[in-house]
């Protein structure tokens, strides 16, 4: 079937003449041309034949004659086809509105309360006879024109025609969504009726393709009918024709009623002739229906220029056309098996997720339900665009969650531990679940760590509850999941796992795939991915800690019914700046725990993260509630100390994420309380402890295991057995073994802040793993593996300032504030140790561990040591840091094509110092280091440190706001000689000048800092044109600045 879908013409009695020369003229030659090559069988027209109600003709009856002479009889009598081939369907403009009583208008406004009274309505022919007078004069119009058609029938409502086209049965319903219009309030008020649906549907029963033409859009109905009508026209119809919008849209819709093509015509009126808005120009959509195969979809559209109708290339999926499978029954049936599938996983893992918010079975004024808390966090794509030759600037790509949903490669999510990167998984297994009618893909959950006990279409039959034989023998197809991985890593003892998902990569490439992992640093891979082949098959995006206004939505959702703490910036001015002194991490398991904290105590504010996560489990167990179970005996510091032996019981064995099977914690729990001498019911305490979220439940091949809910409630309680339990504590502290328990040892000084000799142990044993590659690198200078023949300032014009100048959002001044001060500071899956570390992963963790510990250290007063210390932690990182880049150099050399081909390693190549920095004050950033820093800058041999070290120590006390931060950036300004040094500084002035949050002052100097990074230093050099280039480039920062705060007063 070839057909022509043509909608609102709104022929009125001015424009018949522009309506032949402009719109049918070129229509008809164009038209012409299709036919010859393919006969024409239909034309469909999907409403607005004239406009206003043929206001500007004598009567609404001449209105519709003069569109079938002038329309329809020129067109059919052009294209040879017969008159009644001319399909009609009525829209707004195509009633009188004024034909019926208003009184009794609103009566039925009011009358159309549910489906019932619609009903009712619809079966009695007298009521809506005299209630719809509007829709008469179309009616009659309708009855003359098809009044000699065998093929027609005609009904108050609704038109059926039936044709049979080359051996094939067309079964078309006109359908009226126009009866309910009366005045500028339609939308929301129209309605179809399912009656109108049904009836005619009874008459196309036996057509091979049904198709619906009506002219509104389905969310223009009442909410009372929208979901039934679609529904039953989905169930219906294989194509559904659509006007009113004038856009051109083609669809496919599937839900487990069925499949239909849905197409909306563009108008092709005269007053629209002019514009020059693609989407929106005159035009009309070619549709050749191939039964049981394909229907393709061309756009054409008309060219003011030509006078003619060309094809719309800017629509379509290539060349102006799209492509659609035409629904079929076994297409049907493949989609009601995946619904199912869908329905199943509903049913389970809609609930399931919610047991994962820390709300979830905790006495929070706060949402339980994922969908009613979840805040998007901002997820990213580092890319690198040129502003000329080797100009360039970083910019962030944005990704939604439609994004990530509808992309078609694979997505690799990185970020920090605890950035909520299951959760996020969580959000999109259940984003695939909610509309699966518009993704059409199965959401599958893996835990990476169980790809290397099981093949991956295993564990895919396991969670979707399908055969491995349908699965291998495609009655499942494998191409409709979209597998969601936690966790992927990279070390040497999951290679047999990497090779295994590379191999399903490479055999299933319309799999998508969506993974995360972690990282120590925002915005940085792990070391250990660096180089390995599967990263080919990603798109890396990085998840962003929290902004100011993640944390005000987050606060919104959390304290929904308490407006007087949401509506008070100071409650959030609380939060921003207790996260800003404390450099706690804006994960929003941080920022919920603290939420809930203050919900408690509204004045709480904690020491650091190990101190605000101890108040958290103490206030989650009520410590002085004598309503806890077992309150008057079994105390909370009995609590405390059974869930330390758990967790150290839970370490022994070893077993994936920690867990034990029900029966063997609680027959453990059992064992402890008796020999503890307690009477107490193992069972009533391990239920009390799922409960209240500490533990949590997962089953698998129909064993249930129990585990700590989140990697940070584990960490704290086996800390606790540093100082209980005498041989684990040894252990940490034999060899290097301390570095497997980095987030342990954070939380031990954390709550003791004056560990001296472990500190020293930690930091003295770094220097000595260090020691070899000291003298590698020191040998050769550690800025010479940073050092660039070509510097971004030095290539830099008054012309390409705004190119390069960091791109600022429209925000007000109060977020914009509050977010740069979160940027000067900074899972539920829980990993097991590893047996072993590489020797790469022993120094990342070195100075890691070193850098935390000391941010912890506030009590210790051993003289020099805190300068010591910073001194030894800040070289190890920056040693560290040469390390990178060696290994970037290294597969940059191997495989230059490929690696410039990933925008992300270059940007990470080039920027590295300036990365470098910010992590380090993200690691160890804390405002009481600032004297320590003081002494280091201040003393006499710090010039003969690396200029990468001067401008580390620079940077990281000017990001914690020092005082003196001016008088030190001059110093380095004054004595660097590294190219590379000049753009990192260029890039942190250029950023600090760009806050809101700073005084006239310091704008003055740091606008002086870009001026004169941007000049040349050469005593050769002019000076005159030195200074007119500083002036211009200055003066030109200024205006972005102020452009940037007027898009943000407006």
């Amino acid at each position: 079937m070839r057909a022509i879908h043509l909608s609102d013409f709104h022929i009125s009695k001015e424009n018949l003449s522009e309506l032949k020369n402009y719109i049918l003229n070129p229509l008809i030659n164009d038209l012409k041309d299709l036919h010859s090559q393919k006969e024409i069988d239909f034309i469909f027209f999907t409403g607005d034949l004239i406009d206003k109600g043929g206001a500007s003709f004598e009567s609404i009856a001449e209105a519709f004659n003069a569109f079938e002479v002038e329309v329809i009889d020129y067109i059919t009598s052009e294209l040879g086809i017969p008159k009644e081939r001319f399909i009609i369907n009525p829209g707004n403009h195509d009633i009188l509105r004024t034909a019926d009583d208003s009184i009794q208008e609103l009566g039925l406004k009011l009358y159309f309360k549910d489906l019932n009274a619609i009903n009712d309505f619809m079966k009695n022919k007298e009521q809506y006879s005299n209630s719809t007078k509007r829709i008469h004069a179309y009616n009659k119009f309708e009855e003359e024109l098809y009044k000699n058609s065998l093929n027609t029938n005609i009904n108050y409502f609704e038109t059926v025609h039936k044709y049979t086209i080359g051996g094939c049965k067309i079964g078309i319903a006109s359908l009226n969504s126009s009866w309910r219009c009366y005045d500028n309030e339609d939308s929301g008020n129209l309605l179809i009726s399912e009656k109108q649906i049904m009836d005619s549907v009874g008459m196309i029963e036996d057509c091979d393709v049904k198709v619906a033409l009506i002219h509104h859009p389905i969310k223009d109905l009442s909410t009372v009918e929208q979901k039934l009508i679609k529904s039953r026209l989905n169930s219906s119809f294989d194509l559904l024709l659509f006007g009113h919008v004038h856009n051109t849209d083609t669809y496919q819709f599937s839900d487990m009623t069925g499949t239909s093509i849905n197409s909306v015509s563009p108008s092709a009126w005269t007053e629209n002739r002019y514009n020059t808005d693609y989407e929106y120009l005159n035009g009309y959509v070619l549709i050749d229906y191939e039964y049981a195969n394909c229907c393709t979809f061309t756009y054409r559209c008309y060219s003011n220029i030509k006078n003619a109708f060309i094809t719309n290339t800017q629509l379509g999926m290539e060349e102006g056309k799209s492509f659609f499978s035409c629904p079929n029954k076994t297409a049907l049936e493949s989609f009601k098996k995946k619904e199912k599938i869908i329905q199943r996983l509903d049913a389970v893992y809609t609930e399931t997720v919610n047991e994962h918010l820390l709300t979830y079975n905790t006495d929070t004024i706060a949402p339980k339900k994922l969908n009613d808390l979840f805040v998007m966090p901002k997820i990213v794509q580092k890319n690198e665009d040129f502003v000329e030759e080797d100009v360039s600037k970083v910019s962030d790509k944005n990704f939604s969650m439609q994004d990530i949903c509808k992309s078609k490669e694979n997505i690799m999510l990185v970020g920090v531990k605890e950035a909520g990167k299951t959760i996020l998984l969580d959000k999109i297994m259940i984003e695939y679940l909610n509309n699966f009618s518009f993704y059409e893909k199965i959401p599958v959950y893996l835990d990476f760590e169980e790809i290397n006990g099981s093949s991956i279409d295993t564990l895919i039959a396991r969670f979707t509850t399908t055969s491995i034989r349908e699965i291998r023998d495609e009655t499942f197809n494998i191409n409709d999941i979209v597998l969601l991985i936690d966790n992927i890593q990279f070390e040497n003892k999951h290679s047999s796992s990497l090779n295994k998902l590379t191999r399903f990569i490479l055999n299933n490439s319309n799999v998508r795939i969506i993974t995360t992992c972690t990282s120590n640093g925002e915005g940085e891979l792990p070391l250990s991915a660096i180089g390995n082949s599967i990263l080919e098959h990603f798109c890396i995006t990085y998840i962003k800690q929290f902004n100011t206004k993640d944390i005000q939505t987050l606060m919104s959702k959390w304290f929904i019914d308490r407006s007087e703490v949401t509506s008070k910036k100071e409650h959030l001015d609380k939060v921003i700046s207790t996260f800003n002194a404390l450099n706690i991490p804006r994960t929003p398991l941080a920022v919920s725990m603290f939420l809930w904290i203050i919900e408690k105590q509204e004045n709480y504010s904690p020491v650091n993260n190990a101190q605000m996560l101890e108040n958290f489990l103490e206030r989650l167990f009520s410590k002085s509630d004598t309503y806890e179970v077992y309150s008057a005996d079994f105390t909370y510091k009995n609590k405390e100390s059974l869930l330390t032996d758990i967790a150290f019981e839970m370490y022994s064995n070893k077993k994936i994420r920690y867990r034990l099977s029900y029966g063997e914690l609680r027959d453990y729990i059992e064992q402890n309380l008796k020999e503890k001498m307690f009477d107490f019911d193992a069972d009533i305490i391990l239920t009390h402890f799922l409960n209240k979220g500490i533990f949590t439940c997962e089953m698998e091949e129909s064993i249930k295991y129990v585990r700590f809910k989140f990697s940070c409630f584990f960490q704290f309680y086996l800390m606790k057995s540093i100082d209980c339990n005498q041989e684990f504590k040894d252990y940490i502290l034999t060899d290097r073994n301390y570095l497997n328990f980095i987030d342990e040892l954070d939380y031990y000084t954390g709550l003791k802040m004056n560990q001296l000799e472990l500190v020293e142990k930690i930091v003295n044993n770094m220097n000595e793993d260090y020691k070899d590659l000291k003298k590698k690198v020191t040998h050769l200078g550690i800025d010479t593996f940073f050092e660039t023949k070509h510097t971004i300032v030095s290539k830099l014009t008054t012309e390409k300032v705004e190119g390069i100048t960091l791109e600022l959002k429209k925000n007000d001044d109060y977020y914009e504030t509050k977010d740069r001060e979160l940027e000067n500071h900074t899972s539920r899956n829980i990993e097991v140790k590893p047996d072993s570390l590489n020797p790469v992963q022993q120094l990342e963790r070195n100075w890691v561990l070193a850098a935390k510990m000391l941010k912890n250290s506030e009590e210790i007063r051993k003289k020099d040591f805190k300068v010591n210390a910073l001194n030894d932690i800040v070289l190890c990182a920056t040693l560290f840091a040469t390390l990178y880049k060696v290994f970037l150099t290294k597969q940059r050399n191997e495989n230059k094509e490929q690696y410039m081909s990933d925008e992300q390693n270059v940007v990470v190549y080039k920027l590295l110092p300036l990365i470098h920095q910010v992590i380090l004050t993200q690691t160890i950033g804390t405002g009481k280091l600032l004297v320590a820093l003081e002494n280091i800058i201040e003393n006499e041999q710090f010039h003969n440190k690396s200029e990468l070290e001067q401008f580390t120590y620079v940077f990281l006390y000017a990001d914690l706001k020092g005082k003196n931060k001016f008088s030190y950036i001059d110093q380095l300004l004054s004595r660097h000689k590294m190219s590379y040094l000049k753009d990192m500084v260029f890039f942190k002035v250029l950023e600090y000048y760009n806050r809101f949050d700073i005084s006239t002052n310091e704008e003055t100097k740091f606008k002086n800092y870009i001026g004169d990074l941007t000049v040349s230093k050469n005593p050769s050099s002019n000076p005159k044109i030195n200074q007119k280039k500083k002036a211009s480039i200055i003066t030109k920062v200024e205006k972005e600045k102020i452009k940037q705060k007027l898009l943000v007063t407006t």
